[in-house]
């Protein structure tokens, strides 16, 4: 079941796929257009059953200044919109990742997972979060779609998610793997925990990975699958764990509560019901 993710020196942001659209950036106006008219290909898309389904990504050719500008020193580009934003300076790119309703419910659900778990420990108050807060490492950044640390005075802290989670809908799985090899590289986002979500769009079916930074590379160590067929859900793999002390940054107190984040059955499977209704199965 383990993977592992050779790091590479490639900008993370180069070879994208290409039926990702691409255009060259001329400002807010022009960038809020091209999303809205990208959005309202890839919801249209979410409803059908052909191949080639749209992309959730928008890639846009942009200079260093107007990213600095426009997305970093005033996020202007990004006010009120659903959108998550990785940037390349030294390559020149931005790419946008446009969220539906799918990516929303599965934040919901797996927030609401965490969060009790967290209760049970009585840990609720001594987490930060970091949805769509942009994590920045040596000249490139990006948004998670979830993302969660301990509270800012806990030794050993750096300011960025120990755990973050990403959902791909359309997503390939050389792309997601190269976002969980930015999260996790720690001249990049740093985190010692990725869980990614892959939805896939013509059958309920689920598949949640763990991936962890070893001290030397990128290992996958943990996939659950959830899956319906007719009336009868099908789970492999639980419970899905996040360990305490990569959370949280320090061992369980001894005698209390506290304890790794354990996801059984009995949370998985009404989540993933859940996000199957939106999808319409």
């Amino acid at each position: 079941m383990a993977r592992h993710i050779q790091l590479q020196n490639t900008k993370f942001l180069e070879d994208l796929p290409l039926s990702i659209p691409r255009y060259a950036y001329n400002g807010i106006d022009q960038f809020r257009e091209i999303i809205g008219f990208e959005r309202e290909r890839f919801e249209r898309s979410n409803h059908s059953q052909a191949t080639g389904l749209t992309n959730e990504y928008v890639l846009f050719k942009i200079t260093e200044r107007q990213i600095q500008t426009d997305f970093l020193n005033q996020g202007e580009a990004t006010t009120n919109l659903s959108l998550r934003v990785s940037y390349d300076l030294a390559a020149g790119f931005v790419l946008v990742k446009m969220m539906g309703p799918v990516h929303a419910e599965i934040q919901s659900q797996f927030k609401d997972m965490i969060t009790l778990s967290l209760i049970t420990m009585g840990l609720q108050f001594a987490v930060q979060s970091y949805g769509g807060v942009t994590v920045r490492g040596n000249g490139s950044g990006k948004e998670p779609d979830v993302g969660w640390g301990p509270a800012p005075n806990q030794p050993g802290h750096t300011g960025k998610p120990t755990v973050t989670l990403e959902v791909a809908v359309s997503e390939s799985q050389a792309k997601l793997e190269r976002d969980v090899g930015w999260w996790l590289r720690p001249t990049k986002g740093g985190t010692n925990v990725m869980a990614t979500v892959k939805v896939d769009r013509r059958a309920p079916h689920l598949t949640i990975d763990i991936w962890q930074w070893t001290g030397t590379d990128i290992e996958r160590t943990q996939q659950v699958t959830i899956s319906k067929v007719g009336s009868q859900v099908f789970v492999t793999g639980k419970p899905l764990i996040i360990p305490f002390h990569r959370f949280f940054l320090r061992q369980p107190t001894a005698g209390s509560a506290e304890r790794d984040i354990v996801l059984d059955q009995q949370e998985l499977v009404p989540s993933a019901e859940s996000v199957w209704r939106v999808q319409g199965f």
